[in-house]
């Protein structure tokens, strides 16, 4: 037997949309503008104050990626053994570790790779050319620890993991 739907439409339905749309543009433009001054800090400020602002920044991508690896864990897992449990939150995976967030969390590592293509901030000891000329054992690993290398591969698996949760 199926219940009569009670739901009567009042006035303020939509009033809390229409508070933050308002608000959108604002707040991506103020956005924006702070991701620009950090991307200027980072390009243009002190080296060493550079690779602090990097070191946080790869700090919270690093906990934002582990959030969005874990619920496509969990969503790849679902879809593998179709078990009951996850129905309940599944759509929650999907969306937090689906393709959109994973190209979202690629693209959030852009800063990352511009610090390591002009040379600032040295985030990873590796990157510094300097200190591979003077260490054996970077010289013996710069085969596989060298920026093309690592931004390539970065590249690759964020790119692979965002088609296998487009095709699920």
């Amino acid at each position: 037997m199926t219940h009569p739907t009670t739901h009567t439409h009042t006035e303020d339905e939509g009033v809390l949309e229409k508070k933050f749309a308002k608000h959108v543009p604002g707040a991506l433009f103020v956005g924006g503008l702070g991701f620009l001054g950090f991307l200027a800090a980072i390009m243009f400020g002190d080296n060493h104050a550079a690779g602090n602002i990097l070191g946080s920044w790869m700090y919270g991508w690093v906990f934002w990626m582990t959030i969005t690896f874990s619920m496509f864990g969990l969503s790849l897992l679902h879809h593998a053994v179709r078990g009951q449990w996850t129905l309940s939150i599944l759509r929650f995976l999907e969306a937090g570790g689906g393709s959109k967030a994973l190209i979202t969390m690629g693209a959030l590592f852009l800063p990352v790779v511009l610090s390591l293509l002009f040379h600032r901030g040295h985030l990873y000891h590796w990157a510094d050319a300097d200190a591979v000329a003077h260490d054996h054992v970077l010289k013996w690993k710069s085969a596989y620890l060298n920026v093309p290398g690592f931004i390539s591969r970065t590249v690759i698996f964020i790119g692979m993991w965002a088609a296998i949760a487009w095709g699920l």
